[in-house]
């Protein structure tokens, strides 16, 4: 059993928190999304994996370090399938989700110790004042702040900014030049 140390603090141990989330009934939509930091338990799988395909692939006109032909290379792929599948579906609960309520958009994420998805964080819509077009980014409060991930597809989340936070700029701007800037 891996531990993971989480240092998240859940929306649901504050009562006051609580109260600002509209009831279940009040919900538009809600997404879910496989939404977890992943552990050393879900990535060493795939990294054994993929060694496998290093060893027996090779590279561009190079040879492989083990070199069995074609029948290897097959095993070695079938083997980082299964690792990949192995661990899809030891993972398969720990899913988050968004809900999207008239008011505002509540994130849920999945906790390691209880097991189950709890809210995280939400924003109101009049907070968001710029997102970005194709990916999922908000800007909340100012232009000037960090970008938040909306940890959904902007094409599920666009209808509902159009809608209600029809103030809200959408942008088009290349975001890896945009945050190479902000290093800056």
């Amino acid at each position: 059993m891996v531990t993971v140390i989480s240092d998240r603090e859940w929306l649901d141990e504050d009562f006051e928190m609580m109260k600002k989330i509209p009831p279940e009934e009040k919900r538009l939509a809600s997404f879910w999304i496989r939404r977890s930091n992943p552990s050393l338990f879900e990535v060493l799988p795939i990294i054994i994996g993929c060694i496998s395909c290093i060893l027996f692939w090779g590279g561009r006109g190079r040879k492989p370090i083990i070199d069995l032909g074609i029948e290897g290379r097959v095993v070695s792929l079938i083997f980082l399938l299964l690792m990949i599948g192995l661990v899809s579906f030891l993972t398969r609960k720990q899913k988050g989700h968004v809900d999207i309520y008239p008011e505002m958009l509540v994130f849920y994420d999945y906790d390691y110790y209880t097991k189950e998805a709890r809210p995280s964080h939400f924003y109101y819509w009049t907070d968001i004042v710029q997102y970005h077009w194709e990916r999922p980014y908000l800007w909340i409060g100012s232009k000037d702040s960090e970008p938040v991930s909306a940890w959904i597809g902007m094409c599920e989340l666009r209808p509902y900014l159009e809608q209600y936070a029809p103030h809200a700029e959408a942008v088009r701007f290349n975001m890896k030049r945009y945050f190479e800037e902000r290093r800056k």
